[in-house]
């Protein structure tokens, strides 16, 4: 990736003054609802992409219901809810709690983990996603377990710039929060990622959306939100679904079918202004993914 004076707008092939949003849907695979949730969220052209949690138990499912699309791999380490629990694909003790599952909070991979088994691990979740066949096309991390410590963060970025992939960047404001630079770094590895971040937990995305769509300035915005169905028949004798995730380290995502409700579409990034997606961010001569999988 080269660097460049040009704004990242610029170099997309829009005007200096343009404001273009991405809105991604997370945690791909976690469930079966989750995965037709965003599925519909992406066919009716409210959301842009999404990512994928490799580790889950419908993560496959999730891949190929995803042929052809924007999907990012979601660099899981965690396994946050108490009765449904998923483990690493690399079988690292280091990456497991006292129950064989990955743990459930970031200070408990931060505390544990040993770093060589977090990249082998990250490595494997690419891999296997690119297996697939999913054409990779962002890499971000959940709950922010890579983002958000700085012997993580380092590995991050030398994962993008492995595998030659744009990446999740925390908002403008998030570098004096964590205490330590992060777009510096990136740049200094000619990294591709948005200019700002939108996220806040339990925060309602129509709610978030209509505050800060207004107030954006030029450049590319993601904002990034949890589609769940409420209920729906699983394709196969399932591992548990979302409705069975009780009294998680975080909150379970609520069924969350914003992108029907009346006047949304009127707030998502088809209908504010111009609507970019990761794949735009790819430098022009892309590594084939055979030489990705190889790295």
């Amino acid at each position: 990736m080269e660097t460049c004076s040009r704004s990242l707008v610029e170099r997309l092939g829009y005007s200096s003054d343009a404001r273009l949003v991405i809105l991604n849907c997370d945690d791909l695979g976690s469930s079966h609802s989750a995965n037709l949730a965003a599925l519909e969220a992406v066919e009716s052209g409210v959301a842009s992409s999404a990512t994928l949690m490799v580790p889950c138990p419908w993560a496959k499912e999730g891949a190929q219901l995803f042929a052809g699309k924007d999907v990012g791999v979601h660099l899981t380490l965690t396994a946050e809810y108490p009765t449904y629990r998923w483990r690493s694909l690399t079988g690292a003790a280091s990456l497991h709690d006292s129950d064989g599952c990955l743990p459930a909070t970031a200070q408990a991979v931060w505390a544990n983990a040993d770093l060589e088994d977090v990249r082998r691990e990250c490595r494997a979740q690419i891999d296997q996603a690119l297996a697939w066949g999913v054409d990779v096309t962002h890499l971000d991390s959940h709950m922010g377990v890579l983002q958000t410590e700085p012997r993580y963060y380092q590995l991050y970025l030398e994962l993008a710039a492995a595998y030659r992939l744009p990446l999740r960047m925390a908002g403008k404001r998030a570098e004096g929060a964590l205490g330590f630079p992060i777009r510096a770094p990136a740049d200094k590895r000619a990294i591709v990622y948005p200019d700002d971040f939108f996220f806040r937990w339990k925060d309602s995305t129509a709610d978030l959306l209509r505050r800060r769509l207004p107030e954006l300035t030029p450049g590319v915005a993601e904002f990034i939100f949890h589609p769940v169905l409420p209920s729906s028949a699983p394709t196969t004798s399932p591992p548990p679904r979302s409705a069975s995730m009780t009294t998680p380290a975080r909150s379970p995502p609520r069924p969350a079918r914003c992108w029907r409700r009346k006047g949304f579409r009127r707030l998502a990034p088809a209908r504010c202004g111009n609507c970019s997606g990761f794949p735009d961010f790819l430098p022009p001569v892309r590594v084939n993914r055979q030489a990705r999988q190889g790295r």
